[in-house]
């Protein structure tokens, strides 16, 4: 299998990305700018792993990368969007959006939409979005979404993003493929590390180490489809998808248009989503 992972030159992501290496698999790696974490990686693995350096905060990065992939492979047979970053405070890039908000959700909205090619023409692909929280409800104000970005708080948001995100691509899109959501618990990771007093005790007391996270995401990838329409995944237990998250129509409807204009794309042809004219006489989805 060819399988591409985001966030692969260190924490959960490089412990994957060797585990499926070793197993005879094609790896292909969108590590940070920071090389030297890529070449070891592929010197680790001897070469059986590909490094595709992009910085994954910043949009544009985001776009390059994928249309390299895109120019460089006729399919792929998995996707795990599986970067992610923590910060205390606000970094924003020249669009106003914050770049860890980019990390955590926004490029996983984004490759999902520009690599979906390659998926289809892989036989039973398959994806996997690790950082979804499968509780509670996003705050979608235009003025506030991915743009004030904060902490705990902030990481939480793009969290819930994803869970919604995959619920609605498996149930209300004509995507095509399955998408799983999976939450491997907490882990001692980079980001934990750099995270508040919460976080730090959190670590200490319940963490589990980024190999044990890479063991649940591997055994889920290469177990034959688990379900039809997608999983959320505690750990590996099979949990579904909570209402208050997945299954409010303008939640999806707001979700939907603002990370279109964040990423500054265009809707795809396949969303198969017509729209009506509210009162103003602007475009809105509509999602049965």
């Amino acid at each position: 299998m060819r399988i591409l992972i985001t966030g692969g030159t260190s924490g959960i992501g490089q412990q994957l990305a060797m585990k499926l290496s070793a197993g005879g698999h094609y790896i292909d790696v969108i590590g940070g700018t920071n090389q030297v974490k890529g070449m070891n990686l592929v010197a680790l693995s001897q070469g059986r792993i590909n490094y595709y350096p992009a910085d994954l905060g910043n949009i544009g990065d985001v776009k390059r990368v994928a249309a390299e992939y895109l120019a460089e492979h006729n399919s792929l047979d998995c996707l795990v969007l599986n970067a992610g970053v923590y910060q205390r405070e606000p970094v924003v890039d020249d669009l106003g959006v914050d770049k860890a908000f980019v990390v955590n959700y926004l490029h996983r909205f984004m490759l999902l939409l520009l690599l979906r090619p390659l998926l289809l023409n892989a036989e039973d692909a398959r994806v996997l979005i690790n950082g979804s929280l499968n509780v509670g409800g996003l705050d979608l104000d235009e003025q506030v979404f991915g743009r004030q970005y904060s902490g705990m708080k902030g990481m939480n948001e793009a969290f819930k993003a994803n869970a919604l995100m995959a619920y609605w691509l498996n149930h209300q899109c004509a995507y095509g493929i399955d998408i799983d959501a999976i939450n491997p618990g907490f882990v001692n990771t980079k980001m934990a590390r750099k995270g508040n007093w919460l976080m730090r005790l959190m670590r200490d007391w319940f963490a589990i180490s980024p190999a044990q996270a890479a063991d649940k995401m591997h055994q889920l990838l290469l177990t034959s489809r688990l379900s039809f329409g997608g999983s959320y995944f505690n750990g590996l237990r099979d949990i579904g998808y909570r209402r208050s998250v997945t299954k409010q129509q303008h939640d999806f409807e707001n979700l939907w248009q603002q990370s279109l204009r964040l990423a500054n794309m265009q809707q795809p042809y396949w969303a198969g989503l017509p729209s009506v004219e509210n009162s103003a006489g602007q475009k809105k989805l509509v999602i049965g």
